[in-house]
């Protein structure tokens, strides 16, 4: 039996999920925003006594490898090298847009759909990708900033189904006849967990010295115009 632990902190509704032949056992989410360093392994310990599992019994840990919150993504990847050193088990990386479109993809009668995750990137930008609804990726994961002619090529051959924190800001610009808006669609550990069976069978496994999460762009960090030391 293959048992994965998924995690997924890209956004501030982090989660956690626990598979077993690519079945759900359990899942649980945390809502305490930028906690998530507090939140993360008690989850998972939880989520094992919940599910009666002991970590000796896991197989791998699968992460959710971003794009998303720059430090939502450093705690979840150095809480699953930590368990994945303890464990000595390999690290599997899930692309988060993807785990996405699977999400959505099981609620989406037309197979000719295309189905576009967005996670907010500040102001006008979003992560994007473009997926079909069998998950074969149309267009790569990228920043872009949102502007009324986006996605027109596709949009004008049919059907486009914009989700993630993301997409709200994009509902009042992108607003050709075939782009459909579906509300409160964020990051799971639970779809994470599917798409980590299919890696491990595969022997997809990461470096656990070298992986690095899927930042797209660098952290940015401001100076405050007047700083008072007392």
């Amino acid at each position: 039996m293959t048992k994965i632990v998924s995690i997924d902190t890209t956004t501030p509704i982090g989660s956690v999920a626990l598979h077993e032949d690519g079945k759900l056992l359990g899942y649980l989410e945390f809502h305490l925003d930028k906690a998530h360093s507090k939140s993360l392994i008690p989850a998972i310990k939880n989520l094992l006594t919940i599910c009666e599992t002991e970590s000796k019994e896991l197989s791998a840990i699968a992460i959710s490898s971003g794009p998303g919150s720059y430090t939502g993504m450093r705690i979840g990847t150095s809480g699953a090298k930590g368990i994945c050193f303890g464990l000595d088990i390999p690290l599997l990386a899930i692309d988060t847009l993807k785990s996405m479109a699977l999400g959505v993809s099981k609620y989406i009668t037309r197979h000719d759909t295309l189905l576009c995750p967005m996670l907010d990137a500040r102001r006008m930008e979003v992560y994007t990708s473009l997926w079909s609804t069998k998950l074969e990726e149309i267009l790569p994961v990228y920043p872009l900033i949102v502007e009324e002619d986006a996605f027109k090529q596709y949009l004008d051959q049919g059907k486009i189904v914009f989700f993630g924190d993301g997409a709200p800001k994009c509902r009042e610009i992108i607003t050709h006849s075939n782009a459909e808006f579906i509300s409160d669609i964020v990051p799971s550990a639970q779809n994470i967990g599917y798409l980590a069976f299919e890696e491990y069978e595969k022997g997809n496994f990461e470096d656990l010295a070298l992986y690095e999460p899927n930042y797209l762009k660098p952290f940015r960090t401001t100076t405050p115009r007047k700083t008072k030391l007392f």
